[in-house]
């Protein structure tokens, strides 16, 4: 409903083309692309977990992102951003012409608002589109998003109702995000049935 509202709302009054750029600029502090520089332990999971996504993610958007140990951001070229804006951009415009223009701008609104809701969950761009591509489910990218946290309540112990309850709020935000973006990126699809 939140997502929902907002979208409708539009709040801020943001065009398609500022949640865009929110996002593309988003990856200079996404979460994966932060490794720890002490803890081994701590780097060792996150190279399992985290590396793969960041594998996957390059691969599929043709993109070149690398990781950092260090406390300064990681370097995200503008290159892989406009490949990436490019991509986001791509959602709803299947045919815009004519009549149909102010729908596909609308629609093309909507999935990117949830592109942001999205991010703004897991903070990670690479882990929002890893759950809308498939790659990754809700549940595992939550997870994935929460990995120091996991790792430091492994050490010092969980706080049930408080850390259970946050990610499962998370999760439901996340699915919510996917099933939203998927149903709006699908209604470009659907033909009408002609009535004669």
């Amino acid at each position: 409903t939140t997502l929902c509202n907002t979208v409708i709302d539009n709040p801020n009054n943001l065009t398609k083309y500022d949640m865009v750029t929110y996002i593309t600029n988003y990856l200079d502090t996404d979460t994966v692309l932060f490794q720890a520089n002490e803890e081994e332990d701590l780097l060792k999971l996150q190279e399992v977990e985290w590396d793969p996504v960041i594998t996957w993610f390059n691969k599929k958007f043709n993109v070149n992102l690398a990781k950092s140990r260090q406390m300064d951001s990681p370097i995200v070229n503008e290159k892989d951003k406009t490949t990436l804006s490019k991509h986001l951009l791509s959602y709803n415009f299947a045919a815009i012409n004519g009549n149909h223009y102010a729908l596909h701008y609308y629609e093309t609104n909507i999935v990117i608002s949830g592109f942001v809701y999205g991010v703004d969950t897991l903070k990670s761009v690479i882990l929002t589109m890893a759950c809308v591509e498939r790659f990754l489910t809700p549940e595992k990218a939550v997870v994935l998003s929460r990995l120091e946290e996991e790792y430091q309540t492994g050490y010092w112990g969980r706080i049930e109702w408080a850390h259970d309850l946050n990610q499962q709020d998370l999760q439901a935000r996340l699915s919510a995000v996917v099933l939203f973006i998927y149903f709006n990126s699908q209604s470009n699809k659907m033909q009408s049935k002609v009535v004669q």
